[in-house]
């Protein structure tokens, strides 16, 4: 495995001093030294991640959130549907998992489950057009 060297100099310095005193009459002399010394760092070739696949993260992720939990989110509600006990079961099945969604994921990508949430998101222009489409995209998918 490859290994790549950064140097970093000047960064930590000793400081040596010394004084001299003559007499209690006359100017005490000084003499001060600063010594520099070097840093290797060395990092290995998994620890860099390019800039260009981070990109691809930042992207990636906030779509498989969404295609995810949007199918788990549709599925633990229609649990709620099909297990017979009521329109207040059904909808308290829809709005538990939205709310564990939302606070597991929604840093990640908003949570919006919904193709007209992320189109108001869009007209209020807090999303990009291109990201609006691939998050509707996923939403239908999922």
């Amino acid at each position: 495995m490859a290994t790549t060297e950064v140097q970093l100099s000047e960064r930590q310095p000793m400081l040596t001093s010394t004084e001299e005193v003559v007499n209690s009459n006359s100017v005490a002399s000084s003499a001060v030294q600063i010594e520099t010394s070097t840093t290797v760092v060395r990092k290995n070739d998994a620890d860099v991640v390019p800039e260009d696949k981070n990109k691809f993260i930042q992207v990636i992720r906030p779509l498989l959130v969404e295609l995810i939990g949007t199918a788990l989110f549709i599925l633990i509600g229609m649990w709620g549907v099909c297990s017979g006990a009521g329109v207040l079961t059904a909808a308290l099945a829809f709005g538990l998992a939205l709310a564990v969604f939302a606070a597991s994921f929604g840093h990640i990508s908003g949570v919006h489950f919904n193709p007209a949430v992320t189109i108001g998101i869009l007209i209020a222009g807090e999303i990009q057009a291109l990201m609006a489409v691939l998050y509707i995209v996923m939403q239908l998918l999922g």
